[in-house]
């Protein structure tokens, strides 16, 4: 399992490096979003929008986690938010998967199957701050992180032939060290 893990870890790796290329090259399904930390604004394939739009709201780390105001994140990708102000609550859907959450709570639900968080979602400023790693990578989206500019790219790429051709031949293979360096 963690030999699958480290080479989907790279190829996602590369796509990230890789992705500029590709956004550019016209493919209209590739996703790229990226969002800094303290920084209310983010960028889709390049384009600077607010995240949370009049609000200034920014990501945050709690505990080593990114926390960041999901909805226009997750509706980059075609998906959609639901605040239950009662149950204090949220449920994000995209394609056929459903994620639930509640405020301050360390349990997550991904369609039927319950997880536990290393930092649970918070109310910061009146806004809904959710831990994005854990919300991307159940949605199979890539997640890359810069810690030079604490950056965090988020990555949909549908492939065509000759991009996953162009990754795959980039890609080392897997030696059964527990890390692959990349350059």
């Amino acid at each position: 399992m963690k030999k699958y893990k480290k080479l989907i870890s790279s190829l996602l790796f590369l796509c990230i490096l890789l992705s500029n290329t590709f956004v550019s090259s016209g493919s209209v399904s590739d996703i790229v979003v990226s969002i800094q930390i303290n920084n209310p604004i983010m960028e889709i394939n390049g384009t600077e929008t607010e995240i949370d739009a009049g609000r200034k709201t920014a990501p945050v780390i709690v505990n080593g986690r990114t926390l960041v105001p999901i909805r226009a994140i997750i509706e980059a990708f075609g998906g959609t938010a639901e605040w239950n102000e009662a149950n204090k609550t949220i449920s994000l859907a995209m394609n056929a998967d459903t994620i639930t959450l509640t405020i301050g709570s360390d349990n997550a639900y991904f369609n039927d199957s319950y997880y536990t968080l290393d930092t649970a979602p918070a109310i910061m400023h009146e806004r809904t701050m959710l831990p994005i790693r854990f919300i991307a990578e159940s949605f199979n989206l890539g997640v890359g992180w810069n810690s030079d500019t604490e950056t965090v790219y988020i990555v949909s790429n549908h492939f065509d032939e000759r991009e996953y051709s162009s990754l795959i031949a980039e890609l080392p293979e897997y030696s059964g060290a527990p890390f692959t360096q990349i350059n």
